[in-house]
């Protein structure tokens, strides 16, 4: 299961069997994954820009005030 489903389902317990290093070892690795989240967004390899964040934030205040969401 990727690794942010994981938090964002909040799993309580998570069961692994190999290492980061053994999946390495057979090329799956997520080194990259790892390093890059770690770093500030402006330094990612991978261009990022944000968009639309007023929009974003009426959508987030919408929710915020829904009364019969699902609370996670």
């Amino acid at each position: 299961m990727c690794l942010a489903a994981i938090y964002w389902a909040r799993c309580r317990k998570v069961y692994y069997a190999n290492t980061q290093q053994e999946a390495a070892e057979i090329q799956f690795d997520d080194t990259r994954l790892y390093r890059e989240v770690a770093q500030p967004i402006a330094l990612r390899e991978s261009p990022m820009k944000q968009l639309l964040h007023r929009e974003a934030l009426e959508v987030f205040a919408e929710s915020r005030a829904k009364p019969d969401k699902t609370q996670y």
